[in-house]
């Protein structure tokens, strides 16, 4: 079987709270993008795990999000198939882009098929992968809350491009967080539907994305890039997605994300434009 496990974007990322554990809880709207990396599992006598592509280098082979899906997986339901999975990765890592997470998200829906698991089962297995693995499970825009596993799904974002730009330095999330500087509990409201592209724009300008400061005292790159792509011409808003290290501007048409590409050629950063999924 062969499965597309899409790039996340985190348009919105505001820390609502925080644990005695020092686990936060977000306030969070999620979009997946057309940037996927490709997953391919079948049956096989030995488990095996592959992973090729442009950033294929940067996975441990050993210890991984898949590693812990199939490990959590035989865990809470006594057993799990032997299956060769190979992973074809154009998402980078370190990037605030769920790659791994959704790469593992993958695997748990195959297994939630083939294995006739209760979703509640599977939900349960991807938090303890990690916390952006629940909301990885389908591709459909999604407002996220608590520690990662509330999720309220929402109707299509209106259509968009975007550019990213990633530096040569990788993110951990854990990092980031432990030095995000907690100023106290917010509100949560729910997330409204967008009619057009400008009431998104308006929404996104009043909740940002409150990692960005703990990630660019670690990779001050970040404030350079999201100052780049701010003012390319036809870009809406710039900001910096997950815990980074990836930014990424919005455009209202594919000429102007193009042109964006094009004016940041020459860097030494990873550059892409994508599509939200409906």
């Amino acid at each position: 079987m062969r499965l597309l496990s899409s790039a996340k974007l985190n348009l919105t990322l505001e820390i609502t709270g925080k644990h005695a554990n020092g686990y936060h809880e977000l306030n969070s709207l999620f979009s997946f993008l057309d940037l996927a990396d490709v997953v391919e599992i079948r049956p096989s006598s030995t488990p095996q795990i592959n992973f090729n592509g442009p950033f294929a280098s940067l996975v441990d082979p050993q210890e991984n999000t898949l590693t812990q899906a199939l490990y959590y997986f035989e865990k809470e339901t006594g057993s799990c198939p032997c299956l060769t999975i190979t992973v074809t990765k154009n998402i980078p890592t370190g990037a605030g882009l769920a790659g791994g997470s959704g790469n593992a998200a993958a695997v748990l829906s195959y297994l939630q098929d083939a294995c006739t698991i209760p979703e509640k089962s599977i939900i349960k297995i991807a938090e303890k992968v990690g916390s952006d693995t629940p909301a990885c499970l389908d591709s459909r825009p999604k407002q996220v809350t608590g520690t990662g596993g509330i999720i309220r799904p929402l109707p299509a974002l209106p259509p968009f491009y975007c550019v990213l730009v990633k530096p040569q330095a990788s993110l951990g999330a854990g990092e980031v967080y432990q030095h995000h500087n907690y100023s106290g509990p917010k509100t949560i409201s729910n997330i409204p539907d967008f009619s057009d592209l400008a009431g998104l724009i308006d929404y996104l300008n009043a909740h940002p994305n409150d990692l960005t400061a703990s990630a660019t005292s670690l990779c001050p790159e970040i404030e350079e890039i999201i100052k780049k792509i701010a003012v390319l011409p036809g870009c809406l808003l710039a900001r910096m997605t997950g815990s980074g290290s990836t930014c990424f501007g919005i455009f209202a048409t594919k000429p102007e994300a193009d042109q964006a590409i094009e004016m940041l050629k020459g860097s030494e950063y990873w550059l892409a434009t994508a599509q939200p999924l409906s």
